[in-house]
């Protein structure tokens, strides 16, 4: 089926009932589209902002295996619990191109997981709801490595230093 919405969102995809409901009364001058059942199955959404989903649904919600793109190209992939990423294996891809992967916990990274960003930093290591938190290791384009320890997303404890091949600038001279 195929649900338009007055605020130009669209969803295609399949329509039923999870579980069966009580019966509703019928107005006759209006006839509710959702008599029949919510958007349950794979869909595809096209948000009115340019953005899409495609995936699953279950019931109305978003739910299960799926791909958000939104329309300023944040990206994200995986699973989904109530409209948010909740799981392994999930994927997002932010506006200024940096990748974050890894188990995601309501929407944020939490657990064992990477950032990839854009201008060559990295970091791999363990995650609490979006901050980096416990052991890992951070790369720092052109600095350093630093592997160690951190508590709420600042170096906390043991950890080592390297310092790496740092770029010279060269001086004019006049």
């Amino acid at each position: 089926g195929r649900l338009d919405l007055a605020d130009g969102m669209s969803i295609v995809g399949e329509f039923g009932l999870q579980r069966p409901r009580k019966s509703v009364p019928q107005s006759t001058e209006y006839i509710n589209p959702y008599a029949e059942g919510e958007p349950h199955g794979r869909v595809e959404i096209h948000f009115s902002d340019g953005g899409y989903y495609r995936g699953n649904m279950v019931n109305g919600r978003i739910e299960g295996q799926g791909d958000y793109q939104a329309a300023f190209k944040e990206g994200l992939a995986g699973n989904f619990k109530q409209g948010v990423l909740n799981g392994d294996k999930s994927f997002v891809q932010d506006t200024n191109g940096d990748v974050y992967t890894g188990r995601y916990k309501m929407g944020e990274l939490h657990g064992k997981g990477m950032l990839l960003a854009k201008n060559g930093d990295s970091y791999d290591g363990y995650w609490e709801y979006g901050l980096r938190h416990g052991r890992g290791v951070a790369i720092t384009k052109n600095t350093g490595v630093y592997s160690g320890y951190f508590l709420n997303d600042l170096r906390h404890g043991k950890g080592s230093l390297e310092f790496g091949y740092r770029q010279q600038t060269k001086s004019k001279k006049g």
